[in-house]
């Protein structure tokens, strides 16, 4: 469901301050109003989406950078090693938190210096310093995780929340205010702002409220009848996920029902039961490709794979299978295999890449 938490509330309150005091015409007050309230949701969805091969890719960066500057690091998936002290790249290094407060306060900047020199930027120059602000997130990201592996700051210490502000403030805020100045000055065209309020702005920023809440709002999937592979016990959850197990695993078969809906991602699924991830990589098996981590709660330890397959086509790709099922393929389905020991796994993987469940599934699937 929407929420409207830090970046929504940060998208909403910008939307009406642009609209009610932002010095430009009427029709690109409109168009702001609805980036402005659209992003929020954006950003949720970007993140649920991408923020997972971001963060690997973050790691190997930092890996690569290390190595670079003469330290002795090893890169596992989303955990960096350096000189055998292992860090975990979790989703707070590339949070939709830190990603979106960067990019509202990136734009309140703007709004603020647009205000005082009463100039306001052409949209195309607007969009291109919204790109910049997501560009240098991403650098403030890697240099956070760099300061943390290289000073062994842990989530708990509470420098690990400061480093964070330090590297939004130095890396993003410092170079924009700089920017911003020029910007308005060589881009930016005097307009007269508005005068007074209009209560119309407040019933067009509702009614764009509404229609984001209703594209983003989760829709739950109705149960379908089951197939019952031999030796599993299959169970449909109440979301409409399917379940199977029997003594040798776990399965959970996870239908996305649209290329623009966000999956339900085993790394959140499985740390919102408890457990938690280490080592999660890409991982050749059997000739295909897969995530695999290991899950751990207690003295317990787990070993879980996941991808996402059609009956016809296997992929980790998020690009890949989206713009697939875009261009008309039948739609995805995520599968998720967990079992108590690593040998176990390569086997319940063939398993269930050669599993009729797939196809039926996306042949029931609504």
């Amino acid at each position: 469901m929407f929420a409207l938490d830090l970046t929504g509330g940060l998208g909403l309150a910008l939307a009406l301050y642009a609209w009610f005091n932002r010095p430009a015409d009427r029709a690109s007050r409109w168009g702001l109003l609805l980036v402005l309230v659209f992003i929020a949701p954006l950003f949720r969805w970007l993140s649920a989406v991408f923020s997972f091969s971001i963060r690997l890719w973050l790691s190997e960066q930092a890996g690569v950078l290390l190595r670079l500057a003469g330290w002795r690091v090893a890169v596992h998936g989303n955990e960096i090693e350096l000189n055998g002290q292992p860090f975990t790249v979790d989703p707070a290094c590339m949070g939709l938190q830190m990603t979106g407060t960067a990019v509202f306060g990136g734009l309140l900047i703007l709004f603020f210096r647009e205000a005082q020199f009463r100039k306001a930027l052409p949209t195309v120059w607007l969009m291109g310093y919204g790109l910049l602000l997501l560009l240098l997130t991403v650098v403030a990201n890697l240099f956070r995780i760099l300061i943390l592996v290289i000073f062994s700051i842990e989530p708990a210490d509470p420098l690990h929340d400061l480093v964070g502000l330090l590297c939004l403030l130095v890396y993003v805020y410092l170079p924009f205010w700089l920017l911003v100045n020029r910007l308005i000055h060589q881009k930016g065209t005097t307009s007269e702002g508005l005068s007074g309020k209009r209560p119309f702005g407040l019933i067009g920023s509702a009614l764009v409220i509404g229609v984001a809440i209703s594209l983003f709002a989760g829709r739950p999937v109705p149960p379908r009848p089951l197939p019952a592979p031999g030796g599993y016990a299959v169970k449909t959850m109440e979301n409409g996920f399917l379940q199977y197990r029997n003594e040798r695993a776990l399965v959970y078969v996870k239908p996305v029902p649209s290329a623009w809906r966000a999956e339900h991602s085993p790394y959140i699924c499985w740390r919102g039961s408890g457990y938690q991830f280490s080592r999660v990589e890409e991982r050749q098996v059997g000739g295909r490709r897969v995530y695999v981590g290991t899950l751990q709660q207690g003295r317990q330890q787990l070993y879980t794979a996941w991808w996402f397959a059609n009956g016809g086509h296997h992929t980790i790709s998020q690009v890949d299978f989206r713009w697939r099922m875009l261009a008309g393929e039948p739609a995805f389905t995520l599968i998720n295999v967990t079992v108590d020991k690593p040998e176990k796994l390569a086997g319940v993987i063939e398993e269930w890449c050669q599993s009729p469940v797939i196809r039926y599934v996306q042949s029931t699937n609504p």
